[in-house]
């Protein structure tokens, strides 16, 4: 049997869908010890300081882990049918162009 292009894709996806969440509660974790260090400073600017850059690398990197599954989302359901993806039924040939 020839694997086709959605037998990758759905490979590519069960490898992402474990590493996901792992990925935004790392993010949430960061965010939340920045917090953490932000109150307990006691007015201490260093750790203040260092409490912020926390939170703001949290922020942003929950954003870029969202922001990332949602693209992968959006082009999968653009190019795929869920059967298409479960039952690898895209044929890479079939995503050729083809120019007279």
């Amino acid at each position: 049997m020839n694997p086709t292009f959605s037998d990758l894709i759905n490979k590519i996806l069960g490898y992402l869908a474990p590493i996901v969440p792992l990925i935004l509660t790392l993010t949430m974790v960061v965010f939340i010890w920045g917090l953490a260090q932000f109150i307990l400073a006691s007015g201490d600017e260093k750790k203040i300081e260092s409490g912020k850059k926390l939170m703001i690398w949290g922020i942003i990197g929950f954003f870029v882990a969202v922001s990332i599954w949602g693209i992968v989302a959006v082009l999968t359901s653009t190019f795929f049918t869920p059967s298409e993806l479960q039952d690898g039924a895209v044929d890479v040939d079939s995503l050729i162009i083809r120019r007279n």
